[in-house]
């Protein structure tokens, strides 16, 4: 398995929305956050916290290959956030 970045989760979340129609806008209503964050969560200014992922695969209902991308990415949360979240 390729090491995860955070150019493969702003291109999965921006593939995600995609996937289930939703503007960035829909998106943030749905998880209760701005448009603001959803952006720059796909234009790597910031990676969510764990409970945010959790949130995002239970409000989406997420399944299969979804579902398991983003497992990785609550597994990575603990080690990654910290360090890509410095300095916004």
């Amino acid at each position: 398995m390729q090491p995860v970045n955070r150019n493969h989760f702003q291109q999965w979340l921006k593939a995600l929305r995609g996937r289930h129609g939703l503007s960035q806008e829909q998106l943030a209503h749905r998880m209760r956050c701005s448009a603001n964050y959803i952006w720059r969560l796909e234009h790597g200014k910031r990676y969510p916290s764990k409970e945010w992922l959790q949130l995002l695969g239970h409000v989406l209902q997420l399944e299969g290959e979804d579902k398991s991308t983003l497992e990785l990415f609550i597994q990575m949360t603990d080690m990654l956030s910290c360090q890509w979240n410095k300095g916004d």
